[in-house]
């Protein structure tokens, strides 16, 4: 809302309850498609409400390498991908942003919530409360590309950028994380020591190595 209101952009919000989109709540691997086709269908008729021409979609040339079913939402729907079309990448993206001064041209990337849960697993509002403010912990303390990822209703396994594990390090932070964590429900909490993986959780994850910091 800040940035729209910097950028003299007119600003509406969509309140929707995406998890009661049919079959969506369940975290099929088509979840993405479900979410988007219900999302556009909204926006297209606010856009035809408004009277604008056509409705557009930030994904960008470097989308197409990851498993994506919300693209056929946006074919199906005549959605435009204008930054995908010209062939512009997240690197290419964040410096025309930075030459022309946006505000969120450093803005980390911060996808939907349900991506840190495996497929076929239960969603509710409580467990997404849970990752989002677990998540914003970890950015008060100064990470960015970092993902705090479900192994189960309880337990977590967090990412988080290499460049950004040292600030993961020491016992007294890790004692205040552990101390957290236990605040907001967990009762396992592994550090992945293979770093921020993107899509992590689209298929079979294979078995990594991970620093137990919190368990029982």
């Amino acid at each position: 809302m800040e940035i729209a209101a910097a950028l003299g952009f007119p600003c509406t919000v969509l309140e929707e309850d995406v998890l009661s989109v049919p079959g969506l709540a369940s975290n099929p691997r088509e979840r993405c498609y479900l979410c988007k086709k219900h999302l556009l269908g909204r926006l297209k008729t606010l856009a035809a409400d408004g009277g604008f021409a056509a409705v557009l979609d930030g994904s960008n040339a470097d989308d197409s390498s990851s498993h994506r079913p919300g693209e056929r939402a946006l074919e199906e729907e005549g959605v435009a991908s204008p930054l995908k079309a010209a062939g512009l990448g997240k690197a290419e993206i964040r410096a025309l942003a930075a030459w022309y001064g946006l505000p969120n041209r450093d803005a980390p990337s911060r996808p939907c919530l349900a991506t840190r849960f495996p497929h076929d697993t239960e969603l509710s509002p409580e467990l997404l409360r849970r990752v989002d403010a677990a998540e914003e912990w970890l950015e008060g303390l100064g990470l960015r590309e970092l993902r705090v990822r479900m192994e189960g209703p309880d337990r977590a396994r967090i990412e988080a950028g290499r460049e950004e594990m040292r600030l993961l390090e020491g016992k007294e932070r890790r004692e205040r994380l552990v101390k957290k964590f236990r605040e907001l429900g967990f009762r396992r909490v592994d550090l992945d020591l293979e770093g921020y993986r993107c899509g992590s959780m689209d298929g079979k994850r294979r078995g990594g190595r991970v620093l137990t910091l919190l368990r029982g």
